[in-house]
């Protein structure tokens, strides 16, 4: 599920956004909560989405 795209604030890039992502995954009987931040750089030379981070939280 998308939580939110968001201006690049750290580095000021007006091409950037920032996008965070969460949802649940199942290891075996454990559920993990999965937080992914994503970079999305959009110009008129390039559009591209990159993995930023990749966080678990076993529960």
């Amino acid at each position: 599920m998308l939580l939110g795209r968001f201006d690049d604030i750290k580095h000021g890039q007006k091409d950037v956004k920032i996008l965070r992502f969460e949802n649940y995954c199942n290891f075996g009987n454990k559920t993990a909560k999965c937080l992914i931040t994503a970079k999305e750089t959009k110009n008129h030379k390039m559009h591209k989405i990159n993995i930023y981070s990749l966080q678990l939280s076993a529960n």
